[in-house]
């Protein structure tokens, strides 16, 4: 006869053993779902994931991570109603058909409206992307504080 299991992993080894592959995987997917749950209950953060605005705000920051893209859009939301392209040619010291290209990052990222007339563009803004951008960038209001011991552990990983 075996010897009796010592360890609690022991006996959960032992446990897992009888089992057909179908109830381990049940059991197993069970217990991250508690594991999951209970540490979301503790920790309120997942609240803030959402792959569709995670994904719709990193392509806007992603249009704004050239600083001439941000000079651009700053240029054009300063101005009054729409800008020629042939007036924020002289502002930056690059090419036209580079300029062209930068553009074209802001627009499709739904940053600027483009307005074509014969040979010229004429930019402005798009509300809608900036109030995303503005949106995500809003602090939101604290529910609640850190444990001591949780601020305590941030201290000293100095974050």
């Amino acid at each position: 006869m075996p010897a009796a299991p010592r360890t609690a992993l022991e006996r959960t080894a032992r446990t897992l053993a009888g089992l057909s592959p179908q109830e381990r995987r049940s059991l197993l997917d069970e217990a991250d779902r508690l594991r999951r749950s209970q540490h979301s209950s503790s920790n309120d953060l997942g609240r803030h994931v959402n792959g569709a605005r995670s994904g719709s705000v990193a392509r806007l920051a992603k249009a704004l991570s050239d600083p001439v893209r941000v000079g651009l859009l700053d240029a054009v939301r300063g101005a009054d109603g729409e800008v020629c392209q042939c007036d924020l040619q002289p502002l930056f010291d690059i090419s036209q058909p580079t300029l062209s290209h930068h553009l074209a990052k802001l627009v499709d990222a739904g940053l600027l409206i483009v307005r074509r007339r014969g040979r010229w563009a004429y930019y402005s803004t798009e509300a809608d992307g900036l109030e995303a951008l503005r949106t995500w960038l809003t602090p939101r209001p604290a529910r609640g504080r850190l444990s001591p011991q949780r601020a305590a552990g941030r201290d000293r990983r100095g974050g």
